[in-house]
């Protein structure tokens, strides 16, 4: 009895502290998910004088398509039309290369949004793109904050972080 007593509270302190060791591995997700979307709008940003909100259109790919708890990209609310090298083109699909709009989805339309990347449990509704923060948008030619929001703990508070053109990454909200 005594045994099963000394079990129980081992069992009590060790699995909180294990899903919080769970919950602060799944937030380098969202950390190499942004890094690889600000290399991806600053390398796009050298070829046409300008970011776009458009993810296909950047080159950016997940680092992983399985297993993810983060949505990536731009606020549904973002601005369409402060891109261009004059600042006055459709952010969601300019092009340098066309002068056809290209479309930004990338992968099935249950899975992604236009101007936000959604992964985890496909074909759900949960984590829509308006979970991510509304200052994740392409303010003008020259400047962009893109967001990553996340439910990895399990209870009702998302997980945010950012990271702007200056390549400054903030944990704004903790989901821990």
């Amino acid at each position: 009895m005594v045994v099963v007593a000394i079990i129980g509270i081992l069992t009590s302190i060790a699995v909180p502290s294990y899903q919080k060791y769970q919950a602060r591995a799944r937030q380098i997700e969202a950390k190499a998910n942004l890094a690889n979307i600000y290399t991806a709008e600053n390398s796009f940003s050298v070829d046409q004088s300008t970011f776009s909100l458009c993810l296909a259109n950047i080159g950016y790919a997940p680092t992983s398509t399985n297993a993810m708890y983060y949505a990536v990209g731009f606020s549904a609310t973002a601005a369409a039309a402060t891109c261009g090298p004059l600042g006055n083109s459709s952010c969601l699909g300019y092009s340098g290369y066309t002068s056809t709009l290209i479309s930004c989805i990338i992968g099935s339309a249950s899975s992604y949004w236009n101007a936000s990347l959604r992964v985890n449990a496909p074909g759900t509704a949960a984590g829509a793109s308006t979970n991510l923060p509304i200052s994740a948008n392409v303010t003008n030619s020259t400047n962009f904050v893109a967001g990553a929001a996340g439910n990895i703990s399990r209870s009702s508070v998302y997980d945010i972080w950012t990271i702007d053109s200056s390549n400054t990454m903030v944990n704004t909200i903790s989901g821990i």
